[in-house]
């Protein structure tokens, strides 16, 4: 994907809680990395998150400069240790801001 220079990008996970969901008692956190070296990240509890409907987790946001010319990475982790079932991620939003 290439990305329009000088313009600050919104970036959000895209996903939905199934309705047999399980395992999602204490919070998670999904980060963005930066070719810069920098991360972004946000914290969500997805417990009383409704149920087989899509919704948008905003992760961070960046502008495209020479600093930041290179691969995206994601990422989810935390959550407690426990096992977990039940999220659907359809993918990565990545959303240009005015």
């Amino acid at each position: 994907m290439v990305l329009s220079p000088k313009t600050t990008y919104q970036v959000s996970f895209i996903v939905k809680m199934s309705s047999r969901s399980i395992g999602w008692r204490d919070p998670v956190t999904f980060n963005l990395y930066l070719p810069d070296g920098s991360t972004q990240g946000s914290t969500e509890n997805l417990k009383d998150k409704p149920k087989e409907e899509w919704f948008n987790i905003p992760i961070g946001s960046f502008m495209t400069n020479p600093k930041n010319d290179g691969e995206l990475s994601f990422a989810l982790g935390g959550g407690g240790g426990q096992w977990k079932s039940g999220l659907v991620i359809k993918g990565v939003l990545l959303q240009a801001q005015d």
